[in-house]
């Protein structure tokens, strides 16, 4: 992501409006220096009448640059409110929508918590501000050019020196900069995971445990931030050592020539005041290119993201598509859980899988639909016999083992922002027997589990109430009625049996006896295969 990235996906007018103001403000030094020059103009002399002219117009020309400066910092107000409303949302859309994408939570949450905060920071706003700073620059220069050319290349020529660290260091800056952006992730990912098992912490009365765990953490993140913030320092330090030089070598020449007759005192108050919006402009360009090579890691990341504004989704209508496992290979690591695992579910038949703990059942199902890839071989959807698409998430609905819903209605969290009317939302709801449980107006009840106390198998209802109103052709169970009591779990069992939909469910073990209108086709992950 860089500023052709930026400029294309926002307003140009606003950028124009942005290099207007930047424009106007940039005369504030030349302003400053021509009045000051003024000010050695007034003797005994001048009347008062000149003095009011003098402070009118003073007072005029300065208002209009700070009017210039306030709709500046508005204008770049909102032109960052629109970037980062489009790169967040496209950021986060993308990270949801990508198949293979298996990203931890805790993660992905502290990237967007800092390193797009970096960006916005280092990058965004350095970037503005390196434009505002170079026209500055290039105003001052044609004021010095049309004093003293002679005076002014030589500011012009020495005003390059505060940059020469910014070169120099800017390698090791980008690493450092990197170091700590790692490092305060791994330690914003271990004090999450701590505090997310304080109960057992409590428990056991774990708390050294705990603190360790964190303090290597904090302390690896605190040392290179130090490390990137005392490399900045030294890299501020020499720049200061160079603008000043930058000052002082051509003011000496420009005393020469006062000496010499050749130039007023007044013209080299001017010039000095002026080179200020020279000098100070591109000392602090080259620190800014040092912020901006900070950015470059963070910035290749969300980029990696959101260069594709969708994801594309294969709509294609299949009624009754069979899914199709082709000589798959898995394994985490060096831990080998599927080789050469073939299988094919047909449309609308019941499959229970079981399997010992470990062995990859939950994994099976991430495979099926998309949140995993194989490493070997191919997942894919079939109809007629005929391999028709891989990927099609979109017709693969899911019951997990550990149900999440989200802070909203209940309404909301069966119908996930698509349609539906409420009485076939009610109608489901009765059938897993919550709309009795949690009352007649159970879709207005919002969830929130400060709040509201659900239990464990009400929101495994809740989740397959969710998979049922959705209606997709291939439905994955991960341990359905684990939390259910038998009463219940026997209802559910009859409602999936009752799908006009392919069901495959996995669990630690099953009941065979449980009555069923369609018997199901059990089947056994032993030794890295599905077996019958």
């Amino acid at each position: 992501m860089d500023i052709k990235y930026l400029f294309k996906h926002s307003p140009k007018y606003l950028w124009l409006l942005i290099f207007i103001t930047m424009i106007i403000s940039a005369f504030d030094g030349v302003v400053l220096s021509m009045v000051i020059s003024a000010v050695t103009r007034f003797t005994v002399d001048s009347s008062i009448e000149s003095l009011i002219r003098f402070s009118l117009g003073a007072i005029l020309i300065y208002s209009v640059i700070m009017v210039a400066n306030l709709l500046n910092a508005v204008l770049r107000s909102q032109l960052t409110y629109l970037l980062n409303m489009h790169v967040k949302d496209h950021y986060i859309a993308n990270k949801l929508k990508k198949a293979n994408s298996h990203s931890d939570t805790d993660e992905i949450v502290s990237f967007m918590l800092n390193d797009f905060k970096l960006v916005e920071s280092n990058y965004l706003d350095i970037v503005l501000d390196v434009i505002s700073m170079t026209v500055m620059g290039l105003v001052s220069m044609g004021y010095l050019l049309y004093l003293s050319p002679m005076v002014a290349l030589l500011f012009i020529i020495f005003s390059f020196l505060p940059m020469l660290p910014a070169k120099l260091f800017g390698t090791r800056i980008e690493h450092k900069s990197v170091d700590w952006s790692q490092a305060n992730e791994s330690f914003t990912g271990s004090l999450k995971n701590i505090f997310a098992g304080r109960k057992t912490v409590r428990t056991y009365n774990a708390y050294d445990f705990a603190t360790g765990q964190i303090y290597d953490k904090l302390e690896n993140a605190e040392n290179t931030n130090r490390h990137f913030a005392n490399l900045q320092s030294l890299v501020n330090f020499i720049a200061g050592l160079l603008s000043w030089m930058s000052y002082i070598v051509p003011i000496t020449v420009a005393l020469y020539l006062v000496i010499q007759g050749r130039i007023e005192a007044g013209v080299v108050i001017a010039m000095f005041l002026a080179s200020d919006r020279v000098i100070y402009p591109l000392r602090r360009v080259g620190m800014m290119l040092n912020q901006i090579a900070t950015t470059k890691d963070a910035r290749q990341k969300i980029y990696e993201v959101i260069k594709d504004s969708q994801v594309s989704e294969n709509n294609e209508e299949m009624l009754e598509p069979d899914l199709v496992l082709e000589a798959v290979d898995f394994a985490y690591g060096e831990h080998e859980l599927f080789k050469n695992l073939s299988y094919q579910f047909d449309y609308g038949k019941k499959y229970l899988i079981s399997a010992a703990s470990g062995t990859g059942k939950s994994t099976l199902l991430d495979l099926m639909q998309g949140v995993l890839a194989p490493n070997q071989g191919k997942i894919y959807l079939s109809q007629g016999g005929k391999q028709v698409c891989q990927g099609l998430t979109h017709l693969i609905s899911r019951i997990n083992q550990d149900p999440v819903l989200f802070q909203t209605t209940i309404r909301n969290n069966l119908c996930l922002g698509k349609p539906m009317s409420d009485q076939v939302l009610i109608e489901v709801l009765e059938q897993v027997g919550l709309a009795k449980e949690l009352g007649r107006d159970i879709l207005e009840l919002h969830y929130d589990p400060k709040t509201m106390d659900l239990s464990g198998g009400q929101k495994q209802r809740l989740e397959i109430a969710r998979a049922i109103v959705h209606h997709k052709p291939i439905l994955l169970v991960d341990e359905a009625t684990s939390a259910l009591d038998a009463k219940n779990a026997t209802i559910v069992r009859q409602i999936l049996a009752q799908l006009d939909s392919t069901v495959i469910e996995v669990a630690h073990h099953y009941k065979k006896d449980v009555s069923m209108e369609q018997s199901p086709i059990y089947l056994t992950l032993e030794g890295q295969q599905l077996v019958s």
